[in-house]
Parts: C-alpha cells; sequence; structure tokens
C-alpha cells in the first residue's frame, strides 16, 4: 500500500454520496468469492445472494456511520485489491462480513492512507480556485475570500455530520476535520484582521462558534474606527 496510489483516488465523490455504492460494493465482493476459491464450491445464484447481502449491510453502514465519512467510492476497488493481498492484515481466513468491516478499519487507520488524506486536504486548501478563477493563496478580493470562508463553514458541516453529530469525522488523525485546518492560514488571518476571530484562536474554534450561532458570521472584536 502506498499514500502516491491513494492520493489520486481522494478527489474522487465520497463514497456516502455515490448512488452507485451497492452495485460497486456487489461487484468487488462477487470478486471476492474467486479470490477465496469459493466459486468452486458455491453456485452463482448462491454467490450473487451472498454477494447483494453483504453490499447491502456495507452501504447501510457507509452512509450512516461517520467513522467512514471520508471515504471515496474510487478507493474502494482499491482496499479491497490490497486486503486479497494481505495488505490489510491475514486473522480472518475465511470471506464474511466482518472480514470485510476489518479491512475498511485497517485501511482507514493505516499511516499510508492517512499520509495521503492529510497532503490532498493541505493541497485542496492551497489550490482551491477563487471566484475569479485565482488560486486560494492569491490576492483575494473581500467577496472572495467571504466566499471561501462560507465554502470551508459547509465543508465542515458536512464533515462532523450534523445531522447526528455522535461522533466526529475520522477525517484527520486528531479528529479536527480538514475543512477546519485553515493550512497556510489565510482565512483566519482574514477574519482576525475584521475582528470575527480572537487573537490566538483556531480557524475550527471559529467555525464551531459559527455553528452555535446557527452559520451566522459574528464579530467577537471591536475594531477602532477609522
Amino acid at each position: 500500500m502506498d499514500k502516491l496510489e491513494i492520493k489520486p483516488l481522494l478527489g474522487g465523490i465520497i463514497a456516502r454520496n455515490s448512488l452507485n455504492l451497492v452495485r460497486v460494493l456487489e461487484k468487488e465482493i462477487k470478486g471476492l468469492y474467486a479470490a477465496f476459491s469459493k466459486h468452486h464450491t458455491m453456485t452463482a445464484q448462491a454467490i450473487a445472494s451472498d454477494a447483494a447481502y453483504m453490499a447491502k449491510r456495507l452501504n447501510e453502514t457507509i452512509k450512516l456511520d461517520s467513522r467512514y465519512s471520508s471515504l471515496r467510492e474510487a478507493e474502494i476497488g482499491y482496499l479491497f485489491t490490497q486486503g486479497v493481498q494481505g495488505a490489510l492484515g491475514d486473522r480472518y481466513k475465511s470471506l464474511s462480513l466482518m472480514m470485510i468491516f476489518s479491512w475498511l478499519a485497517e485501511y482507514l487507520n493505516s499511516g499510508e492512507r492517512r499520509a495521503a488524506l492529510q497532503e490532498w486536504a493541505v493541497q485542496e486548501a492551497r489550490d482551491m480556485p477563487s471566484g475569479g478563477g485565482q488560486p486560494a493563496g492569491g490576492q483575494l478580493t473581500e467577496e472572495q475570500m467571504w466566499a471561501w470562508v462560507e465554502r470551508s463553514y459547509d465543508s465542515y458541516c458536512r464533515q462532523l455530520d450534523l445531522k447526528g453529530r455522535k461522533m466526529r469525522s475520522a477525517f484527520v488523525s486528531d479528529k479536527v476535520p480538514a475543512a477546519g485546518k485553515d493550512y497556510g492560514g489565510l482565512q483566519t488571518r482574514f477574519l482576525q484582521e475584521r475582528g470575527y476571530m480572537f487573537p490566538g484562536e483556531k480557524f475550527h474554534e471559529f467555525l464551531e462558534r459559527a455553528i452555535g450561532n446557527e452559520g451566522v458570521f459574528l464579530p467577537v472584536v471591536d475594531l477602532p474606527q477609522v
């Protein structure tokens, strides 16, 4: 397993948002039956029935459990290949739903995957296009900066899965979603200069305060009148 192989997969659709996830999972699971030589002892109908059941259960869990909120659809095939090759542990000698959940956990928590996700998040924040087509690190207008902050807020809310908010997203290793990181500090400096963040405050703390204010950005520092 290699972070250079994983990183290109992270630009794809989030698995929990995919309308094709069941079909993708079912295809990969059917392939496992050949890998485990089950196709010699089971009928095609039995394999299809088992694969459909496991795909349905996996689909439900991936879409409802925030531990899988950062998984991309494009990563499904890759992690199944890695599992078959033994890169995700060999505790299970027989094909089962428990084994696939173990592969998912091993993959999402692997150092290679975490490193790839961290690098991708840094690049995404640095290269996020502005309204004028410039990279976010360029000289942006006031309007473009506010639009960027609003996008970060929306992404942060999605990554926290506010509908249930039972668990923090596993989007990065220290539990702070990537949208709350503000790599490069451009948004933080912009907000502090305008009195919307306290000195020394972290960007995700500003976003948490905005969530408490039902999405409204309120100033916290009275600036001198010019």
